[in-house]
């Protein structure tokens, strides 16, 4: 059948020779019916082909193309690029497959090198025999584009290639890995197929893999961009409210826009919570229901403490980001699907709560209030700032009592949990199960009584000079941001952090590589940008022990590991697995560059810092009760707990 563009051509232009012209036709002909071939015929007839060889029904090729009469350097060009496109289309369905299985990611070569493997396997072969060649054939594709795969991302790893991502290097990396395939190639063939291995062979594939993968990076970075591209304007588009596109009066929108456009109109902008007016239709649904079927409801509402002063005293900006922090918050906090989340105006929110009684609303919102704390600040937080606060920290250690009192009767049990709890607020430690055990057997060693309640008072050495300082040193991983915090604020794009973070999480515990070798790996991040923040972090844990040997007067307190060797950490496990063991699991701190960042419970704000918390006030439905009565009655306990809690000073202790 084929392809012929010469219908198509009604006028030539002038000046243009008819000869040059039709030579122009039939060469743009050639390349479109080979690249055709290539890409469409050849792959089912090589599915058709392995069918046959294995069932015993005979089942006939379609024909779409003809294969090319004549083989030129246009034919070639065109049976190039139909197999390139093979590739790429192999590629990005196992890429899908990958994903579905949690796999591809994680090992990215052997996506490419099964991409490779199918791309040779559907290739017909001639002769009588076909399963064999086939097997043969995509052993040497699954090498080859393996191989192919490893060059290109070691390449990338280079400073030449990974400073700026063009056109022109991605084809100068697929063309030099792909030279380097056609050697693993030539080798795999004359190894697999007993082939003789001499050099014209081995120059013919080097040449032809080379230019196979110049147009594949070509190819690549070109859909990636445009489809970057596409999609950038069409996410435009649709935020605005616009259509795609439009043919006269008829406008074209994607599906759902219309119900898309109903939710868009009861949704707060900023936060992405329901607006005053979703909120209050949300609330009157709920209201009837729950009189219908005689459940409980409850409403907790939310008010932000130090939320003018940040508009105030910052930058309503600021403002902003605080609000969305907070939305954040509730997102996490409330997790029910049935929960509804409302920014009923200003700093004021509200949570409906359906099939749910006064007193479990309240301690939700109760754990919320005491959990959510966000820093403000005008500039972005640096990291020396948070170690300057760890001083404290370690002089409130030092002056903790030595030896403690054990009453009678008293289990270890409940002394290790007093001892946790005390130590808690300094420390950052999480009382567990777990943790009052390994503190009991601590503490029976210590007292020498192993079992049972102290007969009668008892007092001990509690802690030596040593366990404080070690108590310090775990303490200062409180004020030691990670190195994904480092790498942010050095400007390393938050959502391949956050893509690292997903792809470490998705390794067994034992094997867990480290996130920057998860960024340098995957082409996320360069090596220099980690090692400046290992760096970086390096220089401030230094800081920390000084502080320590300062205060502590000790000289035992040693870092595991160099944070400035990173190459090492890279190609030693055993050296990863006592890095990762070394690192306490407390709340570490964040840089975020917007001024914005959560502390924890016990995070003590920076100087000039401003800390937004939240207080919160609960109330059930009343039998009878009408939604807006409801809500009134909310309103007014929240106003009567504001103003409660300012002749307190509650709301200005919270910064």
């Amino acid at each position: 059948m084929g392809i012929d563009l010469t219908e198509f051509i009604n006028e030539k232009p002038s000046g243009v020779d008819d000869k040059d012209t039709d030579n122009v036709v039939a060469e743009s002909g050639s390349v479109l019916r080979a690249a055709a071939y290539s890409g469409l015929q050849q792959p089912i007839d090589g599915a058709v082909q392995f069918f046959n060889a294995i069932s015993p029904i005979d089942v006939k090729s379609p024909h779409f193309v003809d294969a090319p009469k004549v083989h030129d350097g246009w034919t070639t060009g065109g049976t190039l690029a139909g197999h390139v496109l093979d590739l790429f289309a192999l590629s990005k369905a196992t890429r899908r497959v990958g994903k579905a299985l949690g796999k591809a990611e994680t090992v990215p070569v052997l996506e490419t090198a099964v991409a490779g493997a199918a791309f040779e396997f559907v290739q017909p072969v001639t002769g009588d025999k076909v399963i064999v060649p086939k097997l043969c054939a995509a052993t040497i594709g699954f090498g080859t584009f393996g191989s192919m795969d490893l060059g290109s991302r070691g390449l990338r790893h280079l400073k030449y290639f990974s400073e700026v991502d063009t056109l022109s290097k991605r084809a100068a990396i697929g063309s030099l890995s792909g030279a380097g395939a056609g050697v693993t190639h030539s080798l795999l063939d004359a190894s697999i197929n007993g082939k003789p291995l001499n050099l014209y062979d081995v120059a013919s594939d080097v040449g032809s893999y080379a230019a196979f993968g110049a147009l594949f990076g070509t190819v690549d970075h070109g859909v990636a961009k445009a489809y970057k591209t596409v999609s950038t304007k069409v996410n435009e588009r649709m935020t605005a409210g616009l259509p795609l596109f439009s043919i006269g009066p008829i406008e074209f929108h994607p599906r759902g826009y219309a119900s898309k456009v109903h939710e868009l109109i009861e949704t707060d902008y900023l936060t992405g919570l329901k607006n005053k007016r979703g909120g209050d239709e949300a609330l009157a649904g709920e209201v009837s229901r729950a009189h219908r079927q005689e459940d409980p409801l409850s409403l907790t509402y939310l008010d932000l403490d130090n939320f003018k002063a940040v508009n105030d005293k910052i930058s309503h900006q600021h403002g902003d980001g605080v609000l969305k922090e907070v939305c954040r918050y509730i997102r996490e906090h409330f997790k029910r699907a049935t929960d509804v989340k409302v920014r009923d105006g200003g700093d004021e929110l509200m949570i409906i709560m359906p099939n749910t009684p006064h007193a479990g609303a309240a301690k939700v919102a109760e754990a919320f209030e005491g959990k959510m704390r966000i820093g403000v600040s005008e500039k972005p937080v640096t990291a020396q700032q948070l170690a300057d606060n760890f001083t404290g920290t370690v002089e409130k250690l030092a002056e903790m009592p030595r030896v403690v009192r054990a009453e009678g009767g008293t289990t270890h049990e409940q002394l290790a949990e007093q001892l946790l709890k005390h130590r808690m607020p300094m420390t950052g430690e999480q009382i567990s199960p777990e943790k009052i055990g390994a503190e009991a057997m601590r503490l029976r060693e210590r007292t020498g009584i192993a079992t049972g309640e102290f007969k009668s008072d008892l007092t001990f050495t509690a802690y030596t000079n040593d366990e404080i300082a070690g108590l310090a040193d775990k303490a200062s991983f409180r004020f030691l941001p990670q190195i994904g915090q480092f790498l942010k604020r050095n400007g390393v794009n938050e959502d391949h952090i956050a893509e690292a973070v997903r792809i470490q999480a998705q390794t067994s515990t034992g094997r867990r590589p480290l996130l920057g070798e998860i960024l340098v790996d995957n082409g996320l991040c360069t090596k220099d940008k980690v090692d400046i923040a290992f760096a970086e972090q390096g220089r401030l844990r230094q800081n920390l022990l000084e502080m320590m040997r300062g205060i502590l007067g000790s000289q035992r307190l040693q870092m595991p590991i160099s944070y400035s060797a990173f190459p090492a950490i890279l190609d030693n496990p055993a050296q990863v697995a006592a890095f990762r063991q070394s690192i306490p699991d407390v709340h570490r701190p964040s840089l975020d560059p917007n001024g914005v960042r959560r502390l924890s419970l016990f995070e003590m704000p920076v100087a000039g810092e401003v800390v937004v918390g939240a207080s919160t006030g609960v109330v059930e439905l009343l039998p009878a009760e009408t939604a807006a009565a409801f809500k009134h009655r909310g309103d007014k306990l929240m106003l009567e707990k504001k103003k409660l809690r300012e002749e307190q000073g509650l709301r200005s202790k919270r910064n």
